[in-house]
């Protein structure tokens, strides 16, 4: 007969071999490349026994912007699941990248908000910070209109102003 583990000691288990798996990931994402990198290679340039710029000052940087965006998209995906209450909440059922892609064509299409570069050879990378910002509020006006269409929005004047923002934020609370 086999006893189960106390959920505490499971939680941490498995949180310890998440860790295990993203070093893992990261040696593997540091190593492989035109020039392969073994992975004592890569722990040595880590942990400083070795010099390899490759390694240090090209690879590293990258990877690790990588794990920090994924971790990011994770965090955000989570809080919008929270804000709507809603396991299956995604950008794209939601509207909010339907309408930041809106705000940004219209920022483009309409107003010429595109630099010469863009215009010639469409090229992402020369997109105006503006744009971006336009981009940010077509995704809140769009899931706002999402909020509002479904009931979600309290009515002016309401008191419940509050606590609806209360349990927009904290999504362990019950809805207002």
């Amino acid at each position: 007969m086999t006893r189960a583990l106390p959920p505490a000691l499971a939680r941490g288990l498995v949180f310890l071999w998440l860790v295990a798996l993203l070093l893992g990931a990261v040696v593997l994402g540091v190593g492989l490349g035109a020039v392969a990198v073994p992975p004592e290679g890569v722990v040595r340039a880590l942990l400083g026994l070795e010099e390899n710029p490759i390694v240090t000052e090209l690879r590293l940087p990258r990877v690790l912007a990588g794990v920090l965006v994924g971790a990011a998209l994770g965090v955000s995906g989570a809080a919008f699941q929270g804000l709507f209450r809603n396991p299956l909440a995604d950008p794209y059922l939601m509207g909010s990248a339907s309408g930041a892609a809106f705000a940004v064509t219209l920022f483009a299409s309409l107003l010429g908000g595109l630099s010469p570069a863009f215009a010639q050879h469409a090229v992402f990378q020369h997109l105006p910070l503006s744009a971006t910002f336009f981009g940010f509020v077509g995704a809140l006006f769009a899931t706002l209109l999402t909020l509002v269409l479904a009931g979600g929005w309290p009515a002016p004047g309401s008191s419940c102003w509050l606590g609806w923002w209360w349990g927009a934020s904290s999504p362990g609370s019950p809805p207002t």
